[in-house]
């Protein structure tokens, strides 16, 4: 597994989630000729950084993308470091990105700047902690994470996606020969994510990890990608050209905005200016035409979309099956269908025919807001039953035609004999 073993140690000193309310005013106590301060008391502006959009963020009730892309990323363990902003002084970003340097003689390694009068630190644990991302327990069952996959293992899940091309180096990859649906993802992923202001057709192999791990759905440790380009970006900021810019502009802001949770008499200073976020809108449209797409995986649908949702119920129109009698949800595909016994299909029916009767009966006697569960729930079943009765009802017509098929072959035989 890909890690730094030194930097993934938990720091006892990590505390405070970064959504904790912030108050609107100078902590009691604090000097109060602080607050008379101006930005350049603080931080010389001639000494300030320019800004190029990076590090977007996405409203997921506002990005036009495919609809059932939007709605697995809405319930993606990713959700919050695609979606979350924060409002800090401008002086304070300017101020921290330009006194940052990673500390790789402490134990564990940690990111040192400067906030107003106070030195600051983040560690690798608060920056999971800030965005949120997963712990190695976060699923149900697992206490670690899985590795990250092998580079060969990368191109070829590439490659399967539809992918048009060879692909055998990071520098082979352009993301205009993903089809529209990975090519969407791709671009939110690689434009929220990374510290990226031009060049977002390519990526680096640690995010061609990254979005494989996406797309299959691996409980990878997410932390370690942020982590790794931040320590990158921190090197050399004043020696790459193509960077004279403040990179990873909204997961700077949201580190600050922690440290401001985590000492109050640091001076809030609301009132000052501040840099808005960019906000990803819209996918430009895929220009070429494929001939072949992998189907957006049903663990994905499963795990983080929500079913009742209308595109993805026209996405699969199949439904739900609920297992042993349970509310869990599993996606029953045509495909899946069709290779299915007749009877198991039989069971399936009954079993659903019986979740139907119960949820037709919810609806009538409460008639309250759980209603409207209740009635997507109705639709979602009658569609699958309807599927089945149709597979099975094809079977039938199909014996009943071999059987006449077979007899018209005999008669014709005995006819000639």
């Amino acid at each position: 597994m890909i890690q730094d073993e030194n930097a993934i140690l938990d720091d006892p000193s990590d505390r405070a989630s970064h959504y904790t309310p912030m108050p609107s005013h100078p902590s009691v106590g604090a000097d109060l000729s602080v607050s008379r301060r101006t930005p350049n008391d603080v931080f010389p502006t001639i000494m300030y950084m320019p800004y190029k959009p990076n590090n977007y963020h996405v409203d997921f009730d506002r990005i036009k993308i495919h609809p059932v892309i939007r709605a697995i990323l809405k319930g993606h363990p990713l959700a919050p470091a695609l979606s979350y902003c924060a409002d800090v002084p401008e002086v304070y970003l300017q101020q921290a990105w330009n006194t940052i340097t990673k500390n790789e003689l402490a134990r564990p390694h940690r990111f040192e700047f400067q906030v107003d009068q106070f030195e600051s630190f983040l560690s690798y644990k608060r920056l999971r902690l800030i965005l949120e991302l997963p712990e190695p327990n976060s699923r149900p069952g697992r206490t670690t994470y899985d590795s990250f996959p092998s580079e060969e293992e990368v191109y070829e899940g590439i490659q399967n996606l539809g992918y048009v091309g060879t692909l055998n180096k990071p520098t082979d990859f352009d993301k205009s020969n993903l089809p529209p649906v990975w090519y969407a993802l791709f671009s939110v992923l690689i434009r929220c994510l990374t510290s990226k202001h031009s060049g977002t057709d390519s990526a680096s192999l640690l995010y061609l990890r990254l979005f494989h791990a996406v797309v299959y759905d691996l409980h990878v440790e997410y932390t370690f990608i942020f982590w790794t380009e931040l320590s990158e970006v921190v090197h050399d900021k004043f020696t790459n050209k193509k960077r004279k810019f403040i990179p990873f502009v909204r997961f700077m802001k949201l580190i600050v905005r922690s440290m401001l949770h985590s000492n109050p008499s640091i001076p809030r200073r609301l009132s000052w200016p501040q840099v808005p976020d960019s906000e990803m809108s819209y996918i430009q449209k895929q220009k070429k035409t494929f001939n072949y797409s992998m189907t957006i995986p049903y663990a994905l649908i499963a795990n983080y979309a929500d079913v009742s949702n209308e595109d993805v119920i026209e996405y699969y129109p199949y439904g739900v099956v609920y297992k042993n009698g349970s509310s869990q949800k599993c996606f029953l595909r045509f495909e899946e269908i069709a290779h299915y016994s007749d009877g198991t299909l039989k069971m399936i029916k009954l079993q659903l025919e019986q979740r139907l009767k119960e949820a037709q009966r919810r609806f009538l006697e409460t008639r309250s807001e759980a209603f409207l569960v209740d009635n997507d729930e109705i639709r979602l079943l009658n569609r699958t039953l309807n599927t089945i009765y149709e597979r099975l009802n094809l079977r039938s017509s199909l014996r009943r035609l071999e059987v006449l098929v077979g007899l018209n072959r005999l008669r014709q035989r005995e006819e000639r004999q």
